[in-house]
């Protein structure tokens, strides 16, 4: 979300434009036809079609680049800082919509220093294919997570069983108890 605010500041349009330039043209490393090629921003708060401007793709690289860097910078701070970091070993997985940007994994590898490679989630049943990218890695991992039983509360078999059975004799006993008294 803050790549798109930026875009939307940066070439002053609004959020949705500036979310679809950067899922459709949006790249955190330049090219050599970034400057020759040009993109249609209309400009916020105009209507009609003589409210677009012109910009060249790099210019929207200009601004997605340095707000990856900082993301990453902030997350290699994070990494040296903690004490159980070197337990993750020397890879990476990045997930959620904004991975999917071309060169942001390659951006990742450059600050981080490790290994990187986009979170894809696992299938589930019933998961349409549009589901299966790194954009709903996130929330899938997190239903499928919420759907497993707790170890912790789940009862063993026998345990289950033998709990039944006292409930029931309980419950016949109060059902004798109030037959005969009344």
């Amino acid at each position: 979300m803050h790549v798109t605010n930026d875009i939307a500041r940066g070439m002053s349009t609004s959020i949705a434009h500036a979310e679809r330039m950067k899922t459709l043209w949006g790249s955190a490393l330049p090219t050599s036809t970034d400057e020759r090629e040009m993109l249609s921003v209309p400009l916020l708060g105009e209507r009609g079609v003589d409210t677009v401007q012109k910009v060249p793709r790099a210019m929207l690289t200009g601004i997605i680049r340095p707000r990856i860097d900082e993301i990453f910078e902030l997350v290699a701070e994070r990494l040296n800082t903690c004490s159980v970091a070197h337990l993750g070993g020397q890879r990476v997985v990045l997930s959620g919509g904004a991975s999917q940007l071309t060169g942001v994994a390659e951006v990742a590898s450059l600050w981080l220093d490790r290994q990187v490679r986009l979170g894809l989630p696992k299938p589930v049943s019933g998961m349409p294919d549009a589901g299966r990218n790194p954009g709903f890695s996130v929330a899938v991992g997190l239903l499928s997570y919420g759907l497993k039983p707790d170890k912790h509360s789940v009862l063993p078999a026998l345990a289950a069983k033998s709990l039944a059975q006292a409930r029931q004799g309980y419950v016949r006993r109060v059902g004798r108890w109030i037959a005969d008294s009344f």
